[in-house]
């Protein structure tokens, strides 16, 4: 056997090893989410709209062919809905209070704030469907917003109180307040995933968060989120 052809058998003797280790290597694969959901429970109520909405990148480091280790960082936000806290009468009776104050308070809530999420997961059916569990931890942060009319009057009874020129009307201020609360929630998450088309992936995932308003406090709701990934 000549020089050149011993030499070219021990290069495919030692690539043939190293090529299988490099087979057998958990791939680390990154992923962008975004996801669309329905919030529930008290929080629901504190925000008055039950709607959520959220981006994130993931990162999942193969374990074995039907197992990965996940990690999760994004922002969500949790629109809410505009509440009627009190309005101004058209007349109004008198208190013999000087001064007596009535007001159109609108109040708008609503919450975002990062959060960070590990899971494990679980092929059921290699690249096409899998469940998963872990937990989330979100920092939320609440404002609160007023706006509105206040009508400061000497304590007489009026009989309209839309007119301005009115002498015991002594005063019409505007209402502009904001408000925040920040709290830290930990909560499990549980949820199914489904692959297609190679790259893209929905899920059905569902977790408990918290929420804390100045008006309310703290108050729980669970969330069920429809997501949707494509891997890079």
């Amino acid at each position: 056997m000549s020089k050149l052809r011993l030499l070219a058998c021990l290069l495919v003797a030692l690539g043939g090893p190293g090529r299988a280790l490099v087979a057998q290597e958990a791939p680390f694969t990154g992923a962008f989410k975004i996801g669309l959901g329905s919030l529930s429970g008290d929080a629901k109520k504190a925000l008055d709209l039950g709607a959520t909405f959220s981006f994130a990148a993931e990162g999942a480091y193969s374990l074995s062919d039907r197992s990965s280790l996940v990690g999760e960082a994004g922002y969500r936000y949790f629109p809410g809905d505009n509440q009627l806290l009190s309005f101004i009468p058209v007349s109004v009776t008198a208190t013999g209070v000087n001064p007596t104050i009535y007001e159109t308070r609108n109040r708008r809530t609503e919450a975002k704030g990062f959060q960070l999420t590990g899971l494990y997961r679980f092929e059921v059916m290699p690249k096409q469907f899998y469940i998963q569990a872990g937990l989330r931890l979100g920092q939320n942060k609440a404002t609160e917003t007023d706006t509105g009319t206040q009508l400061v009057t000497d304590g007489t009874a009026i009989a309209n109180t839309g007119t301005i020129s009115n002498s015991h009307i002594l005063a019409i201020r505007t209402i502009a307040s904001v408000n925040e609360k920040k709290t830290l929630s930990i909560g499990l998450l549980a949820g199914v995933g489904y692959r297609f088309l190679g790259r893209y992936a929905a899920e059905l995932n569902v977790f408990n968060t918290k929420i804390e308003t100045p008006a309310n406090g703290a108050k729980t709701g669970l969330v069920a989120e429809v997501a949707f990934s494509v891997q890079f």
